[in-house]
């Protein structure tokens, strides 16, 4: 438990230092250059986009992921209480013999 949430923890800190370094990175290959705050603000903006894109694809990734994970877990909770009916089957059957056997059998 503690192992997961400190996965998730680093996931997020990574993800949030991409996306504060990300328009920095991609403004300054494109020209070479830091932005200048005032005229070029628009432009740096724009920088979010791509990066919007992709983590909206990353969540969409995430959905169904746990779509399928929800779904193989529903089938082995389905197969765990086929089993444990029947078992509750057989365990009713013993009751009733032993019952039978002590009304009609007991001294």
């Amino acid at each position: 438990m503690k192992k997961n949430i400190l996965a998730q923890l680093f996931i997020f800190i990574f993800i949030l230092l991409i996306w504060f370094y990300y328009p920095d990175w991609g403004y300054y290959v494109k020209n070479n250059s830091i932005v200048v705050f005032g005229a070029d603000l628009g432009t740096f903006g724009d920088y979010y986009g791509p990066l919007n894109a992709l983590f909206s694809g990353f969540a969409f990734a995430g959905v169904l992921i746990s779509i399928f994970q929800q779904s193989q877990q529903l089938g082995i909770a389905k197969s765990e209480m086929e089993v444990q009916s029947e078992q509750f089957r057989l365990q009713t059957f013993a009751m009733k013999r032993q019952m039978f056997e002590t009304t009609f059998f007991s001294c």
